[in-house]
């Protein structure tokens, strides 16, 4: 097994996180619906269901709550399903939240298995799954303390203090994509916004609005370090302004020639990042918080641990 996507966000507005969680559902509903398959979504305190709502599908959904803190929920996922395209392939979804009146935090895993023993390269896509891409539209997500929202943000030269102040702050946790502009036709080659949509939760995507932002840019971390003409680049978390220029990787106006090249560039950025992100996937503190609490109680009562209790986390 591979795991392909991570993330983590945290959402602090009681209305938000209460709306993130709900999403949970409607993910899963919408997904099976357009099989003609209905699932039925409880609450998330009492849900505790495993079923498989085709072959080769599993899905195990289970609420838990404590009774020294009756206010807060873990809500734990474990989804799997084949690949639609390739039959010997298939995903897994490993997906935990814990709401509290203060907010939510959720954490997904993303990977893809061999279903058959066949030594034949694995051909797959995937990007930000529909829930991140949701719950990164709410005003109060966040990533690792720092604000965090979908949509692609437009710099103007007005602007690019800003913008500077997040490429140089050394607690940022996300990598930053800049999409600049042609000169000629101060048009973008690249969509920023569907470039957005393919990281969401990994990386946060802004465009320049002009040339003049991108002279801006220029001026506050040098030549080579920005990004202008038409470029993209990709900015890592660390960033300082005597890095190596080969370590943020740019993408220049004439490496995105046509719409094969362009797509090519979305594969690369987004199997880049994912693949960064897996390796440093930490589980929330909340969550393995509440699980330990979880199991010390089961402990204390001298119940058996249930085999629906998360794999990822430690029995001991």
């Amino acid at each position: 097994m591979r795991t392909v996507y991570t993330t983590t966000l945290t959402v602090r507005e009681q209305t938000d996180a209460t709306a993130a969680l709900d999403m949970v559902g409607t993910w899963i509903q919408n997904w099976y619906r357009r099989l003609r398959i209905t699932i039925d979504w409880p609450t998330a305190s009492t849900a505790d269901f495993e079923i498989t709502p085709k072959p080769h599908h599993r899905l195990s959904v289970k609420g838990r709550t404590l009774k020294n803190r009756p206010e807060s929920v873990l809500l734990d996922l474990l989804w799997e399903y084949p690949d639609d395209y390739d039959q010997t392939l298939g995903w897994t979804v490993r997906l935990s939240a814990v709401y509290e009146s203060i907010g939510l935090v959720m954490s997904l895993e993303l990977a893809v298995r061999g279903r058959t023993f066949q030594i034949f390269p694995a051909g797959y896509q995937f990007g930000a799954p529909r829930l991140i891409r949701n719950v990164s539209r709410l005003r109060s997500t966040h990533i690792g303390g720092h604000p965090y929202h979908l949509a692609a943000e437009l710099i103007t030269a007005e602007d690019v203090d800003v913008l500077t102040s997040l490429l140089l702050n050394p607690t940022r946790p996300f990598p930053i994509v800049v999409v600049s502009r042609r000169l000629e036709s101060d048009r973008p080659l690249v969509d920023a916004n569907l470039l957005a949509e393919n990281l969401a939760g990994i990386a946060k995507v802004f465009e320049l609005s002009d040339r003049w932002a991108a002279y801006r840019l220029t001026e506050e971390i040098g030549k080579t370090l920005s990004c202008y003409a038409g470029a993209v680049r990709l900015y890592w978390p660390r960033f300082k302004k005597d890095d190596d220029q080969f370590h943020h990787r740019s993408w220049m106006p004439w490496m995105l020639k046509d719409e094969a090249s362009i797509n090519a560039l979305f594969k690369e950025i987004v199997e880049t990042v994912a693949e960064a992100a897996a390796f440093r996937h930490v589980e929330p503190f909340q969550v393995v918080d509440f699980v330990s609490w979880l199991t010390l109680r089961i402990v204390k009562n001298g119940e058996v641990l249930p085999e629906t209790m998360p794999t990822r986390y430690s029995k001991n």
